[in-house]
């Protein structure tokens, strides 16, 4: 990209750091990302930026939905994110944006840093110690943040926070229910909803859902239409059948083939002011990366919209997909699937959305074969990230990734999966299990806020039977 010859986030890279005695200028990001775009194309293609980078660092790229681990440990705040490294893998100084004018000011700073001072960087893995787990009022965070006009929680930028309102949608509390439909109803009439092809865009700059971010993620779009699809059940209101069916035929339409289901599409946001008539043959992109969390979360949609709709071309959709899912595999491990194969079985987020996939089949199919499949699965993971507590990642010897964490939302995911396995299977010891597992984390639930829906879910699983 650029002028800049970037290098792999990899072991051999940070020791060519160390040999060299240079830096590592670290970029994350998206290549769908108009501000990406904007950042490489005035900063990168710049021949007297690209020549003061390749003199004095070790330029590494990064595509943050890929390289999600990567993400998680240096992301400062957005994307791009722009840091330096140490050959150890500590941030020395780091940035979101950069414009021309700064990036020489940045690239100095931080080889100043870089040789005057020995880079130090905190690290952040809470593991509770207590003996008991936190109880949280999630209800009443959420009814704090609350928008009561326009749903959703929070002012600007308006976020979809999917996993709060999959609390709202378990628990019986009648406040739940206010602030779950509200949302519901206000999302598919505002700016954020794709009026036209269907599916929700990425996130909204302003309050009342305006202002959006043209990028459709598969995983969010997967996740709401199992919402609708829900409250469709519950209520019966069409306008929540009708977005439910919008999205996932958009899906179909647009990221589906062959079993696959690409993670995103990306609307040029300059094409989309323009007139229909007007607008560029290509301006839809598609990122063609099978993700494990979105196909996933794909097939339990359409298993949704065939339970509750009785559609049975959703049905061999999620048939077709899981099929496709359970070959994304190496040495027993799911990981991302492109570049024509699988990469980076290393992940328990991974692991964890196509478990919650095997049992959505088991609940829809009545096919024990899932079941056992999910038991034999939770296992491994158990062996391979941890029994008190699993870790974010299989850890390698390249900067931050030699360390691993314990993940709030991970790591609560992971106990409903065991509750749900002591439900089915009738064995305690998956109930034990996620015990462990939120008790590993259950400190990281104090001040997460309305972030800590996976936990407050966990805990209303905890009390069922």
């Amino acid at each position: 990209m650029g002028f800049i010859r970037w290098q792999e986030f990899n072991a051999k890279t940070f020791a060519l750091a160390k040999r060299s005695n240079k830096p590592i200028l670290l970029s994350i990001i998206s290549p769908f990302s108009h501000d990406w775009q904007t950042m490489d194309r005035l900063c990168y293609h710049d021949t007297g930026i690209a020549k003061r980078i390749h003199e004095k660092f070790i330029p590494l790229l990064v595509d943050a939905l890929k390289r999600p681990d990567i993400n998680s440990r240096y992301n400062m705040g957005g994307i791009p994110t722009t840091c330096i490294l140490n050959s150890n893998g500590m941030v020395v100084i780091g940035a979101t944006y950069v414009t021309p004018e700064e990036m020489f000011i940045f690239l100095s700073n931080g080889l100043n840093k870089y040789t005057s001072v020995k880079a130090q960087q905190k690290e952040f893995n809470p593991v509770s110690t207590v003996n008991r787990l936190y109880d949280v009022d999630y209800l009443d965070e959420l009814n704090h943040a609350f928008d009561s006009k326009y749903g959703g929680f929070g002012t600007a930028p308006k976020h979809l926070n999917i996993t709060a309102l999959n609390f709202l949608l378990e628990t019986k509390d009648s406040r739940a229910k206010v602030m779950l439909f509200k949302t519901l109803d206000m999302m598919p009439i505002s700016e954020i909803y794709d009026h036209k092809e269907g599916g929700f865009y990425r996130h909204s700059m302003q309050q009342d859902w305006g202002d959006p971010q043209y990028e459709k993620l598969l995983e969010d779009n997967a996740r709401l239409a199992y919402l609708y699809l829900k409250a469709f059940e519950t209520n019966k209101k069409s306008l929540y059948k009708n977005t439910a069916k919008q999205i996932l035929e958009f899906c179909a339409k647009m990221l589906y083939e062959d079993g696959m289901f690409y993670g995103s599409a990306d609307v040029d946001a300059m094409a989309m002011k323009l007139p229909a008539s007007k607008r560029p043959k290509f301006y839809v992109k598609i990122d063609k990366t099978v993700y494990i969390p979105a196909q996933a979360n794909a097939v339990i949609a359409y298993l949704t919209a065939y339970t509750v709709l009785k559609d049975k071309k959703s049905l061999a959709i999620a048939k077709e997909a899981m099929n496709l899912l359970m070959k994304c595999k190496i040495k027993e491990l799911f990981g991302h699937y492109y570049d024509g194969k699988i990469n980076l079985p290393c992940l328990a987020i991974d692991q964890i959305t196509a478990m919650e996939a095997m049992l959505a089949m088991h609940e829809t199919l009545k096919d024990t074969k899932y079941l056992k499949l999910a038991q034999k699965h939770a296992e491994l993971v158990m062996k391979k990230f941890g029994k008190n507590g699993i870790n974010d990642i299989i850890p390698e010897n390249a900067g931050a990734l030699n360390k691993t964490r314990m993940n709030l939302d991970e790591n609560s995911r992971f106990s409903i999966l065991l509750f749900k396995l002591a439900k089915y299977s009738k064995k305690e010891g998956h109930r034990k299990d996620a015990e462990r597992m939120l008790l590993a984390v259950s400190s990281q639930s104090i001040g997460a806020g309305i972030y800590a829906g996976s936990y407050a879910r966990a805990l209303l699983w905890r009390k069922m039977k």
